[in-house]
């Protein structure tokens, strides 16, 4: 049920109608957690069942974290968080990790043929993915790990899987914060006509992105997507310059309407991406773009290592480690995996250049406008030359980019 999709404003029509109309307040939660799963479940009736069955196991390990002390605390915490990766990993990265296992051992002598037939065919199968895989276990792990810290304690298993099943953000985000969405879920709710209007302008504006900006972008670009190195440099540039307006308005489009329909029910869902093209530096770059990810990959995993308080070897290290996360994040192979060690590159080489910069003029150097153009230029191009990473394999990925940079081919 897509969001452009007529059933899918078929069904939110007529759930909004009941909602603010037919359900008493008392009942709107759950029935709002109940849309949510019927939502999910049009897209596979199994995948629904395996939704519930890891929302309960996600919240009986919340529950057992908040009871428990010490290491046993502790491993509860792991055993969520392995939960969620792990069913990551089955879905998204199972063959990934086969093949990966498979050049290591070939030296030895080993072939794929030579494995039994049902290991080749579990790995080997396709599965389909089920969808908003990567948004709702974060969420729960978000989850998991705040109740850890005692942030904030255990909420019922009601509040708990509205807030991982919420069908306006389960599909493609943001990867809300599960603190300010309580906030609004304890609130008495009652229907405002500003939220009303406020949300439909989101999701007009949403529509008008991925309809005639994106769609035509995206026409443009088809060249690059499907035989970028039979392009000249200067036609590849451009194309570049296309591709990033394409997923960029295409993504952040989703988002829109993601947050107006959240507001329809009275939720103001955090903003997505604040204009990532004005970014002056790679490091803005991410403090603008898909804001929820990169807050969270910061977050968890980033300053879970020791962030930016460690020697200045290890805090390379970390922001290595967390972009390529980043990278595995939108994609289980070595393209995606290379392209977040090209961004990991880009704020270490910015991380250093800023800290010299720092020392050298300790007063700060006066702010001109031409400095920050200069910066947005340079930033916008590090992205551009970074696409190929993104959209293509490793071969084809290197190929364009020695294309970009005038090699003959």
């Amino acid at each position: 049920m897509a969001f452009q999709s007529w059933i899918f404003f078929a069904f939110l029509i007529a759930v909004l109608a009941a909602y603010w109309t037919v359900v008493p307040s008392r009942y709107r939660p759950g029935f709002l957690l109940a849309s949510g799963l019927a939502c999910y479940a049009y897209y596979d009736e199994l995948f629904g069942v395996g939704l519930i069955l890891y929302v309960y196991l996600s919240h009986l390990i919340a529950t057992q974290i908040e009871r428990r002390t010490g290491k046993s605390k502790k491993f509860m915490l792991v055993l969520g968080i392995l939960l969620g990766v792990g069913l990551l990993l089955f879905y998204k990265a199972r063959l990934f990790f086969y093949e990966l296992l498979l050049y290591l051992i070939l030296p030895l002598g080993f072939r794929p043929v030579n494995l039994p037939l049902s290991i080749n065919s579990f790995f080997l199968s396709k599965v389909a993915i089920p969808i908003g895989i990567s948004y709702f276990t974060f969420r729960a792990i978000h989850y998991l790990i705040e109740v850890y810290r005692g942030k904030f304690r255990n909420v019922p298993l009601l509040d708990f899987s509205l807030y991982i099943t919420f069908f306006p953000t389960i599909i493609c985000g943001p990867i809300e914060r599960f603190e300010n969405f309580t906030k609004q879920r304890a609130a008495d709710k009652r229907f405002d006509p500003g939220d009303l209007l406020e949300g439909s302008k989101r999701i007009l504006i949403g529509f008008a992105k991925k309809l005639f900006i994106a769609n035509t972008a995206y026409n443009m670009v088809t060249p690059f997507l499907f035989k970028p190195t039979e392009l000249s440099t200067w036609q590849l540039w451009l194309m570049m310059h296309l591709y990033y307006l394409y997923i960029y308005v295409d993504f952040s489009g989703y988002s829109d309407i993601a947050i107006g329909i959240s507001r329809l029910f009275g939720y103001r869902i955090m903003e997505n991406f604040n204009w990532p093209i004005l970014a002056k530096n790679i490091r803005e770059f991410w403090q603008r773009w898909h804001i929820s990810l990169s807050r969270w990959v910061m977050e968890y995993i980033y300053f879970a290592l020791g962030g930016g308080r460690r020697s200045p070897v290890r805090v390379m290290l970390n922001l290595f480690v967390a972009m390529i996360i980043m990278g595995f994040w939108h994609g289980a192979d070595w393209h995606h995996i290379i392209w977040g060690f090209y961004m990991g590159l880009g704020l270490v080489v910015f991380r250093t250049w800023d800290r010299f910069k720092k020392r050298t003029w300790p007063e700060g150097r006066p702010q001109k406008w031409y400095w920050d153009a200069l910066g947005i230029f340079m930033t916008i191009q590090f992205m551009n030359f970074g696409w190929p990473l993104l959209a293509h394999k490793t071969d084809v990925a290197f190929l364009t980019m020695l294309k970009l940079l005038g090699v003959p081919l």
